[in-house]
């Protein structure tokens, strides 16, 4: 994803959430509420992605189009209304 090399990359990374990570413990509860959205948003939308591309997977598989077709709508169904009710939630 960027052209410069993993390794410090990583250890760019590490360097951040090592010098950050004490600072969660001043207010965790804050931080908790703060990043449950986001991050329970970001799972739905990930999971919604793979179900949306099952029936490209089953279809290059040749494997049959109506289970694949029916498993992603239902899953995605699940995954509409978890990312719904996350939105429209009060936190806290």
């Amino acid at each position: 994803m960027t052209s410069l090399p993993r390794r410090r990359v990583t250890i760019g990374l590490g360097a951040i959430l090592a010098v950050t990570a004490p600072l969660t413990l001043i207010n965790p509860e804050r931080i908790y509420e703060d990043l449950l959205r986001p991050s329970l948003v970001a799972l739905w939308l990930s999971q919604l992605i793979v179900f949306a591309a099952y029936p490209r997977f089953a279809a290059r598989r040749h494997q049959r189009m109506l289970p694949a077709w029916t498993l992603a709508i239902a899953a995605g169904a699940l995954m509409l209304y978890g990312l719904w009710t996350t939105v429209h939630q009060a936190v806290g």
